[in-house]
């Protein structure tokens, strides 16, 4: 999303200098079509978090990994790549699936090696 918006600011920029309606017409559709896709990919976060809140309303015993496998078993597998996104929303930095570390923060991660890099 933020590429997206950076690519509008740059688009919105261009469109003060535009020289005809054609070139005005271009640089406006353009933005349209970067805002739906941000619409489109806030409305699919908010699909896969609502999933999140039904499996902890089936049982709020589950752990995170059988909340995550309920999740991906009632989306879409188009809405795969917006599972981190949602997660990270919800304030999940990675999980823990089939003995496998999934991590979405790469930012967090980054951090945490590059500290440990410096106490070695």
């Amino acid at each position: 999303i933020d590429n997206i918006k950076a690519q509008i600011i740059n688009y919105e920029e261009k469109l003060n200098y535009v020289r005809s309606n054609r070139e005005y017409d271009y640089y406006t559709n353009l933005i349209d079509e970067l805002n739906m896709k941000i619409n489109n990919y806030n409305s699919y976060e908010n699909k896969i978090i609502e999933k999140f809140s039904e499996a902890l309303a089936i049982s709020s015993n589950k752990t995170m990994e059988h909340i995550f496998k309920y999740v991906r078993n009632n989306i879409p597998s188009s809405y795969d790549k917006y599972i981190s996104s949602a997660l990270l929303k919800l304030g999940y930095d990675g999980v823990k699936c089939e003995n496998q570390y999934v991590i979405f923060n790469f930012d967090l991660l980054n951090n945490n090696l590059i500290n440990y890099d410096i106490e070695e």
